[in-house]
C-alpha cells in the first residue's frame, strides 16, 4: 500500500513538471512572438527617418504646406542644400547656406497656391541658436543676419518680410543635419507698396548637409 501510494505521488510530481514545462514554453513563445514585431518596427522606423528627409514645412496663413523641396531636387540623387558664395571686395567674401522650399520644381507648372521659400543663413551663424530672421532685399547680404524671401508663385506675388525668427535645433557635420524652426510675418506688394500683415507660422525643416562646400 505504502509503495502504490509512493508511485502515485511519484508520477503526479511528474506531471506538474511537464505541465510546468509546456507553460514555460508558450510563454516563450508568445513573447518572442510579441518583442520581435515591435523591434521589427522599430528599425523599420529609424531606417526610413534616416533614408527619408523632411525639408519644409509651415502654415502659410492658415493653410498647411508641408515636404517643401528645393526647385532643384527631382530624387534622392540631388542636393538638398547649397552654400552660396558673395564676393563683396577682392578680400572680402561671405558664406550663406541656402535651404529652399517650393511645392514645384523649375519644370513643373506652378498651381495657384504654389510658393517658394528661400532661407539664407550666414556662415556665422552655423550653430544652434535662435536667430532675426529679415528680408533680403531690406537687409542685403552682410554676413551677419539671416535672411529669407517669400514668392507666391501661383499668384506672382512678391512679398516683403516684416519681422521674423529662426531657430537652428541641431547644425550636426557629423551626420550632415541641419533642423529647426521658423516664422514671419510680412506683406504682399501691391503696385509700388506693400500692404495688409501675413504669417507664416509652425514653420519647421530639416535638411541633409550635403552640398560639396561641407565635403
Amino acid at each position: 500500500m505504502f509503495l502504490v501510494l509512493f508511485l502515485q505521488k511519484k508520477r503526479k510530481a511528474l506531471q506538474m513538471k511537464k505541465i510546468a514545462l509546456i507553460l514555460s514554453f508558450i510563454v516563450a513563445i508568445v513573447t518572442s512572438c510579441t518583442v520581435e514585431p515591435n523591434d521589427v518596427t522599430a528599425e523599420r522606423i529609424q531606417n526610413q527617418n534616416l533614408i527619408e528627409p523632411t525639408f519644409m514645412s509651415g502654415d502659410l496663413n492658415n493653410v498647411p504646406y508641408v515636404n517643401l523641396r528645393p526647385q532643384t531636387y527631382t530624387g534622392v540623387t540631388s542636393m538638398q542644400t547649397e552654400v552660396e558664395t558673395y564676393q563683396m571686395t577682392p578680400t572680402v567674401q561671405y558664406n550663406y547656406l541656402l535651404l529652399q522650399g517650393s511645392d514645384i520644381t523649375l519644370t513643373d507648372a506652378p498651381q495657384s497656391t504654389s510658393i517658394l521659400i528661400d532661407i539664407r543663413i550666414p556662415e556665422c551663424k552655423w550653430a544652434v541658436g535662435t536667430y532675426n530672421l529679415s528680408d533680403d532685399l531690406t537687409t542685403g547680404i552682410n554676413g551677419l543676419d539671416c535672411v529669407a524671401r517669400l514668392i507666391e508663385i501661383g499668384g506672382e506675388t512678391k512679398t516683403r518680410l516684416v519681422s521674423g525668427s529662426l531657430t537652428i535645433t541641431e547644425f550636426n557635420l557629423a551626420t550632415s543635419t541641419i533642423k529647426g524652426t521658423f516664422n514671419f510675418t510680412y506683406q504682399r506688394r501691391n503696385g509700388s507698396v506693400y500692404e495688409g500683415s501675413y504669417e507664416l507660422t509652425n514653420g519647421a525643416f530639416k535638411y541633409k548637409l550635403d552640398a560639396p562646400f561641407f565635403n
